[in-house]
């Protein structure tokens, strides 16, 4: 990496990071956590606030500043994005080659490929089974040589070129596969610091992926691939 002031400490999956840490991308990461920090530090002190008027008997409420919103009947939702209009059957499951190539030929309507985890969440309105999303519970383990690799899968995946061979057998898309969305859980990672990318010698949000360290702790890199993603046509 050249970016000035900041550091990967990290060395494994090294193509992955050439492909998806791009100079462009890990700028936009420094820019990201020199601008919001000191937010994400404030916002956390409000949090053990929040968290000691609970304690005391305090209940969650809505912002009153939003009362004005809630009160207007006519304010509805925007309808599903295309492609999104029928999920009747969603499965979700890890970022692996194999297993996205498997996925998205698997017949569902849409894969969730899932950077974490999921519930499973069914929903059977009446006697009729309308929906069913089908999970597999931490479908990644969150380390970082997963989380990069699972970006260049996806960008593959929705250019049509993960076709590959493993094992004698052939894994290509189908002519029709599963509409491909994301999965991320852009919340935990503001919670606490990392050690995998320094930026001006401070920790930033970026995922050690070391398996020793605890769940949470292993979960950071997440949210910053969450705007990788964002910019992946533009990495080689």
């Amino acid at each position: 990496m050249t970016v000035q002031g900041v550091q990967i400490l990290s060395s494994v999956a090294p193509e992955a990071q050439a492909r998806v840490l791009t100079d462009d991308v890990v700028k936009f990461l420094a820019a990201l956590h020199r601008t919001f920090d000191s937010t994400r530090q404030s916002l956390l002190k409000a949090r053990e606030s929040v968290q000691k008027q609970l304690d005391n008997g305090g209940k969650f409420d809505f912002p009153p500043e939003t009362a004005d919103i809630r009160a207007e009947h006519s304010w509805t939702c925007a309808p599903p994005a295309p492609g999104l209009e029928d999920r009747r059957v969603e499965i979700t499951g890890p970022t692996d080659r194999k297993m996205v190539v498997n996925a998205l030929n698997s017949g569902a309507k849409i894969f969730m490929a899932d950077f974490e985890g999921m519930f499973f969440l069914p929903a059977f309105p009446s006697s009729t089974l309308t929906s069913c999303s089908t999970s597999f519970p931490d479908a990644t383990s969150p380390t970082f040589a997963n989380l990069v690799t699972g970006q260049v899968n996806l960008y593959d995946a929705v250019r049509r070129q993960i076709d590959f061979e493993a094992g004698g057998k052939q894994y290509k898309l189908s002519q029709k596969p599963a509409v491909l969305i994301v999965r991320y859980v852009p919340v935990l990672p503001f919670a606490y610091g990392e050690s995998t990318q320094t930026i001006t010698s401070q920790p930033s949000r970026m995922a050690s992926g070391r398996a020793s360290r605890d769940r949470r702790q292993r979960t950071h890199f997440r949210f910053n691939l969450r705007f990788c993603s964002l910019l992946l046509p533009q990495c080689s």
